[in-house]
């Protein structure tokens, strides 16, 4: 069980990594890799500090940036990222019934959430693979709705793209509007400006 535990770790920080990467690669437009990192224990110290009324600049969520040229992202949006469970997907936001247990894709998106509020960005982000998937990336309608106009028209000129938009319900009475895309159609259609801007 140990061995599994740590296979498991190590998986999760190799896709930690990639992500940094990949992100630093499209926030640079090819010219950067390392504008970000991982934070430390994935956002584990902000979450220690803030228990005790601290805060803790650039650390909630699971990424940082190395870089001054990376703030404006980290800024914008606060990321949480999971790879494995591959039970997770977004039809169980709508068919489990509310008598069992919340589904994890819901507790992946309220981590992000209170993630966000540590950090004070303006959106969170969740971005998620599963064992022999595509990667995604589930994020707030809010933040559709202020790059809606740029991101509609690059994804209506974007043969087969994905976008799914999903009521999750929190409780009786509300609910979170999730939009989920593939990581890499969403940074082909996004732009870096979109959120230098914001």
């Amino acid at each position: 069980m140990a061995k599994k535990r740590t296979n498991s770790m190590q998986k999760g920080s190799a896709f930690e990594r990639e992500i940094c990467k990949t992100l630093s690669l499209w926030f640079s437009h090819g010219k950067r890799d390392d504008l970000f990192h991982r934070t430390a224990g994935s956002g584990a110290m902000s979450t220690a500090r803030a228990k005790k009324g601290k805060e803790t600049a650039n650390s909630a969520g699971d990424i940082g940036y190395l870089d001054a040229a990376g703030k404006p992202l980290i800024e914008a949006i606060t990321f949480e990222l999971k790879c494995g469970y591959n039970k997770v997907d977004t039809t169980s936001l709508i068919d489990t019934p509310s008598r069992n247990k919340k589904p994890q894709l819901l507790e992946f998106v309220q981590q992000a959430i209170e993630s966000r509020k540590k950090a004070k960005s303006k959106y969170w982000a969740v971005i998620h693979k599963r064992n022999a998937k595509r990667t995604l990336i589930h994020f707030p309608h809010s933040m559709l709705e202020s790059i809606r106009h740029d991101y509609y028209c690059r994804f209506a000129r974007y043969p087969n793209g994905h976008l799914q938009i999903t009521d999750i319900p929190t409780d009786a009475t509300s609910f979170i509007t999730v939009v989920s895309a593939p990581l890499d159609e969403f940074l082909e259609i996004a732009s870096p400006k979109m959120f230098i801007d914001e």
